[in-house]
């Protein structure tokens, strides 16, 4: 790879600053060749190997300057490469005095943690008191005991305070510590620092302290004889005269200048060219080290260690007679491990990432412009940038042997011992963080992450709960205290734990009051046996129920603090105490998932890419300032690529394409887990600078710019729907294959299945790829380009987005639906498998593949659905109930072949649900790609798109906030009336023996609002009707109170004589027209006006209602028909999805027993057909929506194959060269390509989990898909956590 290797070394977290001024670049070139030089003596030296402990005391105090103690960190490590590091072998330690004294590093034989112990060493400054320092050497020695000879390498400029000379002896004497003494310039007390060596010969006093190498090869030359006495030896009765054989200086420098080829001229991309590929070599070196030493799976162990033992049998004899494959593999990679450390891979890595801020910044532009100053700086960097690089190159000339030099060879070896296939597990959250509107969004989600507080919309996990719906455990950095107490890192063994959200929590929370990380390790303790139970409810670990999930080859995911947002429950509490006033004061668990996914866990992580330097100095140049700073920010402490034990940069199998190889990614994941810009990047997203984030195939055309020549990329898509009545594939809805002009903007549907087939209904390949291969799909990318083509394949992808958004772009399938649609989960979720087929030429003349194979937004139909349906019962319709359950999903289940098909969705089941409320219009002249125009039935037309969803709409119920009560006034008294209250009147019409006086004051159509008029007074306290008193509006009309025994003239056949009757008072009751008329008095007057006004106003409110109710009835059906023509089809497009992907699955575990067969190197020309399918597909579910068939009763299972009523089982058609679905087609078309030049193809699946609920999977049941996805496709290709010893927790 080129210099974009993404890690942040761990001096980063410590926020080392590399200084690269004049002195200290010349004393780091001298101590470099020095280290080659003293490395071949060191070679020839057999004693050096022998078991040492050595301790260096360093003088830190003020009279200390800072160069001298970057000339002092320089002697250590000169010195340290002279011993063989490692078990029964060399262990460093390092103390430092000043005014007290303190341990730097224990005696460790880690090579690794040794050099990075010396280079983050900081200079204490204050007096010397060397006696503390020696008394913590001393310290060291006892309780770090073993069978060795014990060193100390004792550096001071000053003083000696008296009580260092008896420790000393001490250490002698009881220990058998050799003290090597060392004065440095003209202020070092010489009369008391040489008393302190062991011997005469092993005091040295030198002038200045970058002269301290010069005593380099003498001092450990003399540690190195002295170390292989007899320990019975004591420490009096060696003989150092013999041991101390002086060098001559003119023969070390002699020997030096052989190998010294510093020049002042220095061309930096000449240097680069020859820098990059040790650069690379060395770091994928450095990463199979670590993999050998920790990999615990002796399956694998035993096959890479039959690949390669014959090779190994040329090189070492000793090594290839080793016969346990463990201890093989840890006895190379140690050897690996140690030449690492010594060629100071972690200063290349720095080098590198300064390089590559000055070339994206174009700096090699301006060397001969500007003020003589800026011209002098930017050479004075150029240069180091050339030293640096021809330093590293020197120290990998020092230990170079024919083993190193096969590391290509090794590495490909040890891929090949995997198999074909990877899975690997993406951990990923939505959090959607709010911009302030005087932001800059991209500056302020970038920079300005401090002041994130809350995820907008995210639905938080409740108090006590451990806030994810995952636990997982892999990333190295989660835990780095190896202590007896804990256990090392690799004790997680890649695994991921489902603790669920809603009803499928666990029941047992994970452990969170010490160590987040204390439910990933193995442990006697009773609370996390507890959780480790409840994972699996005591079932067997083999059952699909059980929700520990592994091992797999990779779990890329931020570290669980990340995850939680506090190191601990008790600490997040007192934070909330500490700052009650203050909501954002404490980390909200959501927010700090989401920063940790997207700078620790994003695409660049996985890829294995470069943080950017958080100083630099070639950023500094462009900005005016002189610097002589390079470093890393500490908050990115990212584990090296050779500590990432359980989490692989997957550039490591992607550099396989430079060897000729096909390289396919396959991800899956419920839409909106982040597939998509995973691995092939968004171009529109908010952060990035405008050019959007990178994802895998970008960052590797990005690295690799310089080796490639041209890149070809083609892009097709696999789509289609399965009839969910009956299983048939829907081929005249555009289901096939489509192939995208991008250039033109266009799509072709290039054809079903039938259209690749021969005479006997079998896939033909040759015409397959002579329709592929047509230059019109053809888009040629070129190094000369204006544009790099890493921005340019993010740029075509998002044109081919926006097609895929539109529906007319698939006007040839049929009636056009857009492949990208709006889910309750994600807006852009695909709904088609995207594959985006690079062919890369190489300047090497080596062509080679990478292929994204973006699989559709799998999901389950019914939980897909729900989240835009919401089934109730009815009790006048028995088909909106089960018999038996009720439940919403089962409805679902049972009427999922109905989603599309708006006729028996409005009558049969119209009043059987709730519709998601949720489209807002599109402006016609202009419309956006996910518009679509509907027409409704009363000729109405509107466009329409998803956006924000804002409740629920029913066929006829109508929430509370839709309606608005009445009310009627008379006087100063309000009368509300309930729009129930008005419902029910109008639902029981006219009242029966309604009385002629109320006839002739109410409109006929109106009479039923005589329910109302006649209301009850009812009692304050009871709420019952008053039986003595007449009706309210009456009482109010004639302003006096009413008797009910007034009521009931013409009544008497009215069940409610206030709502048929009228009050007596009312009639004449003398004379002639007794009880036949009104009486002619004012106060009836009064009675009849107001009644009038009260009809008046009832037909107003009524007709503002059914206008309102129009509104809402249009507003049905337009939900109704936009979920029938894109929600609806949803579940014909997940039956296909699922169908493929469950074949897929099948395929791959089917390509990698047959490739575990074989052997490797082995091409696989008997792979297609899969015979293998005719057994596989015996298992499978028939699509038959018929009531009282299986799947009406039982529900479609996503996971199982389908077979159609009349097309048959698409499974077992597999067997016989026959592919319905064409995913298998066009993935063994890309092997085939591979094969067709002897050339290999690896894939690489990635399941994608989100650690968040999603709005509409409140039970986290995406995620659970996809773990168990994972977990079938592993099993299938022989990787199962049944396996003893897999998943070491559980036995």
């Amino acid at each position: 790879m080129q210099f974009t290797l993404c890690f942040c070394v761990l001096l980063c977290a410590l926020g080392r600053r590399v200084e690269v001024g004049d002195q200290l670049h010349n004393a780091a070139t001298r101590a470099s060749e020095m280290q080659q030089v003293t490395s071949v003596a060191r070679q020839e030296d057999d004693e050096c190997r022998m078991p040492v402990d050595v301790i260096f005391v360093l003088d830190g105090s003020t009279s200390v300057r800072t160069d001298d103690w970057d000339a002092l960190k320089l002697f250590v490590s000169s010195a340290v490469m002279n011993f063989e590091i490692g078990d029964d072998e060399a262990r460093v330690g390092i103390v430092q005095f000043a005014s007290h004294a303190r341990t730097e590093m224990n005696l460790t034989d880690h090579p690794g943690k040794v050099f990075r112990g010396i280079n983050t060493l900081k200079q204490m400054r204050g007096g010397t008191l060397m006696s503390e320092g020696l008394g913590l050497a001393k310290d060291m020695f006892t309780n770090n005991p073993r069978q060795a000879r014990r060193f100390i390498f004792l550096v001071a400029d000053g003083d000696v305070d008296a009580a260092s000379l008896p420790l000393a002896r001490e250490i002698e004497d009881d220990l058998g510590g050799i003290i090597f003494s060392v004065a440095v310039g003209t202020n070092a007390q010489i009369d008391a620092l040489r008393p302190l060596a062991s011997h005469s010969t092993l005091f040295y006093e030198v002038d200045r302290f970058d002269a301290l190498e010069d005593i380099v090869k003498q001092m450990t030359t003399t540690a190195c004889k002295a170390s292989g006495e007899n320990l019975g030896v004591g420490v009096s009765e060696l003989d150092f005269d013999h041991f101390s054989g002086e060098e001559k200086n003119d023969e070390i420098v002699e020997q030096v200048s052989i190998q010294t080829d510093l020049v002042d001229e220095c061309f930096l991309d000449e240097t680069f060219a020859k820098f990059n590929p040790v650069f690379e070599h060395w770091t994928m070196l450095a990463g199979l080290a670590e993999r050998l030493i920790y990999e615990e799976d002796v399956t694998i162990l035993a096959i890479f260690q039959s690949f390669v033992k014959d090779k190994i049998a040329n090189i070492s004899a000793k090594l290839a007679s080793v016969q346990s494959p463990k201890m093989f593999a840890k006895s190379l990679g140690k050897n690996f491990r140690t030449a690492v450390a010594k060629v100071n891979l972690e200063e290349a890595q720095l080098t590198a990432a300064e390089i590559r801020d000055f070339m994206n910044l174009g700096l090699y532009n301006y060397v001969d412009r500007g003020t003589a100053h800026q011209q002098e700086s930017l050479k004075q960097l150029e240069g180091d940038l050339c030293s640096g690089m021809k330093t590293f190159m020197k120290s990998v000339a020092a230990v170079q042997s024919p083993l190193y030099q096969e590391g290509g060879y090794l590495w490909h070896m040890w891929q090949e011992a995997w198999g074909p296939v990877r899975i690997f597990v993406k951990v990923t959250t939505q959090c959607k963080v709010d911009v302030p509107r005087w932001e800059d969004a991209n500056n302020f989600l970038s920079n300005k992450q401090d002041q994130w507080a809350q995820c907008k919309g995210a639905k938080p996990f409740p108090e006590g709960q451990f806030p994810s719906s995952v636990m997982p455990c892999a990333r190295a950095d989660d835990e780095q205290d190896a202590s007896a107490a804990r256990g090392p890192a690799i004790d997680r063994n890649r695994m991921i734990r489902f603790l669920g959200c809603g009803a499928s929590r666990v029941r047992t929370e994970p452990p969170v009051v010490g160590q987040l990380t204390d439910g990933c390790l193995q442990s006697d303790r009773p609370e996390i046996k507890a959780f480790m139970t409840s994972l699996c409810g005591g079932s067997d670990i083999s059952k699909r129920e059980c929700d520990i999930y592994g091992p797999f080859w990779g779990v890329y995911s931020a570290p669980i603090e990340s995850i939680y947002g506090d190191a601990s429950y008790e600490k997040k509490m007192d934070c909330q105490l500490l700052n009650s006033e203050d909501p954002h004061a404490c980390h909200n668990p959501q927010v700090e998932a989401f920063k940790g996914m997207i700078n620790r866990a994003a695409s660049d992580y996985i890829y294995g890419a470069l943080p950017p330097l958080a100083e630099s100095r070639s950023r500094g140049w462009q900005e005016g300032i002189d610097s002589a700073v390079t470093s890393w920010e500490p908050d990115m402490a990212y584990p090296l690529p050779q500590q990432r034990r359980l989490d692989p940069p997957l550039w490591e199998i992607m550099r396989e394409a430079e060897e000729g190889n096909a390289v396919m990614m396959i991800s899956y994941g419920f839409s909106g887990s982040g597939k998509t810009t995973t691995l092939i990047g968004d171009s529109e997203a908010p952060i990035g600078k405008g050019l959007g984030v990178d994802g895998l195939l970008s960052l590797y055309l990005q690295d690799n710019a310089q080796k490639i020549s041209s890149v070809q990329i083609n892009i097709f898509e696999v789509y289609g729907r399965v009839r969910a009545s009956d299983g048939t594939l829907m081929t005249e809805d555009g289901s096939g294959l489509w192939a995208y002009r991008v250039q033109d903007g266009e799509a072709d549907l290039l054809g079903s299945a039938a259209a690749f087939q021969d005479s006997n209904g079998n896939v033909d390949f040759d015409a397959l790829k002579s329709e592929l291969h047509k230059p019109s799909y053809t888009v040629t990318l070129t190094d000369s380009d204006a544009t790099p083509p890493a921005v340019s394949v993010k740029l075509l992808l998002t044109k081919v987005e926006k097609l895929r958004q539109n529906a007319r772009t698939f006007a040839a399938g049929g009636d056009p639906i857009a492949h990208i649609r709006g889910t309750v989960n994600n807006p852009k979720s695909s709904r088609g498998t995207l594959l985006v087929l690079t062919t890369l030429h190489y300047k090497s003349g080596m062509t080679g593949t990478i292929s994204a194979v973006d699989l559709a937004g799998a999901e389950d139909p019914g939980t897909m659905v729900g989240g835009f349906i919401n089934f109730m019962g009815h009790e006048n319709n028995p088909q909106c109930t089960r018999p038996g359950t009720g439940a919403d999903a089962d409805m679902i289940q049972v009427h999922m072949h109905s989603m599309h098909d708006y006729d028996q969705m409005n009558s049969q089941l119209g009043e059987c649900f709730f519709l998601r409320e949720m489209l807002v219009s599109c402006d016609p002249s202009n419309p956006a790609p996910d518009c679509i125009d509907i027409t409704l039935s009363n000729g109405r037309r509107s466009m329409v798109r998803p956006d924000s969803t804002r409740g629920w709409i029913h066929k006829s119920k109508r929430a509370a906030s839709q309606h608005s009560d009445w009310t009627f006034t008379v006087g100063r008294v309000d009368v509300t009336f309930t729009h129930e209250e008005v419902m029910d009147a109008y639902a029981a019409g006219a009242p029966k023996g309604l009385s002629s006086f109320k006839k002739s004051t109410s409109p006929s159509e109106f009479q039923w609002g005589e329910h109302l008029w006649g209301r009850c007074i009812r009692s304050s306290k009871t709420g019952s009707c008053s039986t003595t008193q007449g009706a309210r509006l009456d009482k109010l009309a004639l302003d006096k109170p009413l008797k009910k025994n007034e009521y009931g003239f013409e009544a008497k056949a009215c069940k409610d004589i206030l709502t048929c009757g009228v009050p007596k008072t009312l009639i004449q009751m003398s004379g002639s027209e007794r009880g036949k008329q009104f009486r002619n008095h004012a106060s009836v007057s009064q009675w009849q006006s107001t009644r009038k006004r009260f009809f008046a106003e009832l037909q107003a409110h009524m007709a503002q209602y059914e206008a309102q109710e129009r509104v809402y009835t249009d507003d049905y059906e337009l939900h109704l028909r936009y979920f029938t023509k894109a929600i609806g089809p949803l579940v014909q497009e997940a039956m296909f999805i699922n169908e493929a992907l469950n074949e897929m699955k099948g395929y791959l575990g089917v390509w990698a027993q047959h490739s575990k067969k074989a052997g490797p190197g082995v091409k696989l020309h008997d792979l297609w057909p899969p015979v293998e399918f005719d057994i596989l597909g015996r298992d499978a579910q028939t699509i038959d929506s018929t009531p009282g068939s299986r799947i009406s009763e039982e529900g479609y299972k996503p996971w199982k194959f389908i077979q159609s009523v009349s097309d048959g089982n698409y499974a077992k058609m597999l067997a016989l060269g026959q592919d319905h679905v064409m995913l298998l087609t066009m993935l063994e078309h890309i092997r085939l390509e591979a094969l067709s030049k002897e050339k290999d193809t690896k894939v690489l699946v990635g399941a994608f989990v989100r650690t968040d609920a999603p709005g509409a999977d409140p039970n986290c049941d995406g995620t659970r898909a996809s773990l168990r996805f994972a977990q079938d496709l592993s099993d299938a290709i022989g990787w199962r956590r049944d396996t003893p010893g897999a998943l070491p927790h559980l036995y």
